[in-house]
């Protein structure tokens, strides 16, 4: 272990050096414990139906929209991903611009 030192403290070397966070996701999205913690699990138990589900019709997510072709299944898994990121990056930007202003 060459460059680390050893911590006087009974917490792990990781924790020991890590700067303690901000709120900087909480400022800028929004993010809040009891928010987090609410979607978190919903989202969980939104798979898990999802995963019961694929498994009782044994069907995929896009076979039970109706859309059998692959590449037609790529294809709007595609536009879906990169209509989330440029909405992500335009809310981000638009954040940052009002906090300069």
């Amino acid at each position: 272990m060459i460059g680390l030192k050893r911590c006087r403290c009974r917490n792990s070397c990781v924790s020991c050096h890590m700067k303690k966070s901000s709120n900087f996701f909480q400022q800028v999205f929004g993010f809040t414990d009891f928010a987090e913690t609410c979607n978190g699990r919903l989202a969980m138990f939104g798979m898990f139906i999802a995963g019961i589900r694929e498994k009782a019709t044994d069907k995929g997510i896009f076979e039970q929209l109706g859309v059998v072709d692959k590449q037609e299944q790529c294809r709007i898994f595609v536009y879906l991903l990169s209509v989330f990121l440029i909405l992500v990056t335009i809310h981000y930007l638009g954040k940052q611009k009002n906090e300069q202003l």
